[in-house]
């Protein structure tokens, strides 16, 4: 069910998102993918023509940016057989955090923000995981609750 996948997957996106603004407001060495997100976008927005964003725009935009193409990545997580579910999500949710670790700096992005310590690079996959374990369970309930008989 496609509208199953896309769901499941906000609602990944939305947990991932609530769990980084949770820790980064708790925990000194969070990782900072608010501020990764402002800086690439800053750095695009930078090439255009258009007037600059406010520090309010980046992070506004930043942040649904981040939760549309969450969502859309942890739907991905219903691709298949549901069999394997919650190994697919497993797997995009520590390769979503990996990625986030290794690909700023290979940018020329601020690295900090993901990867500054042992603790940092463990809750940017921790947070990526759950967001996507999240997005299973979700897929896993709205297929048991979804439609039936072709209706």
């Amino acid at each position: 069910m496609k509208g199953a996948a896309m769901a499941g997957g906000l609602v990944g996106a939305c947990v991932l998102t609530a769990l980084h603004e949770l820790t980064r407001r708790t925990t000194l060495k969070a990782p900072r993918m608010d501020l990764l997100g402002m800086q690439v976008l800053a750095k695009g927005w930078s090439k255009t023509n258009l007037a600059p964003l406010s520090e309010k725009q980046l992070y506004s935009y930043t942040l649904a940016g981040d939760i549309l193409s969450n969502a859309a990545y942890y739907s991905l997580a219903a691709a298949g057989d549901r069999k394997n579910l919650f190994i697919r999500a497993g797997v995009l949710g520590v390769a979503a955090g990996a990625a986030a670790i290794c690909i700023p700096r290979k940018t020329g992005l601020n690295a900090g923000y993901s990867n500054r310590s042992l603790q940092t690079k463990a809750l940017t996959v921790g947070l990526y995981l759950a967001g996507s374990l999240a997005a299973a369970a979700a897929i896993r309930l709205l297929d048991k609750v979804g439609p039936r008989n072709g209706q």
